[in-house]
């Protein structure tokens, strides 16, 4: 179903690409790639880093209008988003020299988002046969 699912959003050019694991290894690898990027980006430098909640239509929205925001306010800056999208819910990173010893205050303060409903968790431990 998922794979029919992706094949189709494929089709109509609302994703790009997309990977499912072949098996739990994979799915694993996966998790750890996700789960490494807070790391990588505390490598490179200060950063902000938060949660936002956001209705999944207006995900795409928000992270571009977002992102555009903050790295115009803050020269040097580069804004990220991952994690839970499809559930409602980002992490939204900002990272860069210019933000140390500095505050963010609501880049976004003239678009008011929508609180999302809860998200289930983010793992899914049913495994494919």
């Amino acid at each position: 179903m998922l794979q029919s699912l992706l094949a189709e959003a494929l089709d109509h050019h609302l994703i790009e690409d997309a990977t499912l694991s072949a098996n739990d290894a994979q799915a694993e690898a996966f998790w750890r790639i996700r789960d490494s990027i807070a790391e990588a980006e505390r490598a490179t430098g200060g950063s902000l880093a938060h949660d936002v909640s956001v209705p999944v239509p207006d995900m795409p929205r928000f992270m571009a209008d977002a992102a555009a925001a903050v790295e115009a306010k803050f020269a040097g800056t580069h804004a990220s988003a991952f994690g839970h999208l499809g559930d409602g819910n980002v992490h939204f990173h900002v990272r860069g020299d210019a933000m140390r010893g500095r505050s963010l205050t609501s880049p976004t303060s003239s678009t008011t988002w929508s609180r999302a409903p809860a998200a289930p968790s983010r793992r899914n431990t049913a495994s494919a046969s």
